[in-house]
């Protein structure tokens, strides 16, 4: 980038270069200055207009921010990147219909891209489409390289479990295990489908593993709170001590997840304590929680 700028400072293209190099950075005041200056070369720059969009959402200026993303779509309708960017926008905002016109509305300009897929899938999941969620997973899949299916085959599982299939979610889920390695996150997600089927020692078997490998990335990273969440859930399943101390450390540390507080809620669960679950529970959906979710779980049904 610093090479471009000597060589031309006045192009369009490279302030935006400057400008994403800047975002990813973490500089995000700076960014939307390189943008501004691209826009200023080129008022019509669609691809200026999503950079300037994202930018200003990553400081909360939503308004500003989802003028510039309409602009950029308005600007190039024929653009991918930018019906997807203003997608992704509005899925964010929890307006969700609008986010799969306008994902359907990119894949239709660029058949068959995996990342648009996946956007779609994740909107559909949002909107409990579930089917269709999984209906374009599974596209996605037939495109995407082995080695990259995991991610995508742990999504189908999540989708499944939400419909309560959940022979078809350990299918999923097990499939996803080749792909993502000693990850304590699958088999937490695979114990809770099993314990769902009544396999509770095979679900405890898993949820020890998960603990293990919990356990570890959190001595790694001490700030991998959602690791110490998780492994105190799997504690509570199976009734061993110091999960109540390490979920106090999670939420003491990061008091407005909402996805911690949703573990916090099922750790007093598996204890018994219903009124603390329900209290975390409430937390959850007030942080924003999706509600059809919790709802779906079978976990959360005496709640």
């Amino acid at each position: 980038c610093a090479k471009a700028r000597e060589l031309d400072d006045g192009t369009p293209y490279v302030a935006e270069a400057n400008g994403w190099l800047a975002y990813y950075s973490g500089q995000v005041p700076s960014a939307i200055s390189w943008f501004e200056r691209a826009l200023t070369l080129n008022p019509s720059g669609a691809t200026a207009l999503l950079g300037l969009g994202t930018a200003l959402e990553a400081l909360g200026r939503n308004d500003e921010a989802e003028k510039a993303l309409v602009e950029g779509t308005v600007s190039r309708p024929g653009l991918w990147r930018t019906q997807n960017g203003l997608a992704l926008f509005l899925q964010r905002r929890g307006r969700i219909e609008e986010s799969v016109r306008r994902l359907q509305l990119a894949l239709d300009l660029a058949p068959g891209n995996v990342s648009v897929l996946n956007n779609l899938g994740v909107s559909f999941l949002f909107g409990q489409d579930y089917g269709n969620a999984v209906q374009a997973w599974n596209k996605a899949l037939e495109i995407t390289p082995l080695n990259e299916h995991g991610p995508t085959l742990s999504n189908i599982g999540a989708a499944y479990y939400l419909m309560r299939d959940f022979s078809a979610a350990q299918v999923a889920y097990e499939k996803a295990s080749r792909f993502l390695g000693d990850d304590y996150r699958i088999w937490d997600n695979l114990s809770d489908t099993l314990a769902a089927q009544g396999e509770v020692e095979k679900a405890n078997e898993l949820r020890r593993r998960a603990l293990d490998r919990a356990k570890l990335l959190f001595e790694q990273n001490s700030s991998d709170y959602h690791a110490l969440a998780s492994g105190a859930c799997a504690k509570s399943a199976l009734g061993l001590d110091g999960w109540r101390e390490e979920i106090e450390i999670a939420l003491t540390a990061l008091p407005d997840d909402a996805d911690l507080q949703r573990i916090a809620s099922l750790c007093f669960l598996r204890a018994g304590e219903t009124e603390q679950a329900r209290l975390h529970y409430s937390q959850a959906l007030r942080l924003g929680y999706p509600e059809a979710f919790l709802k779906a779980d079978v976990q959360f049904a005496g709640l």
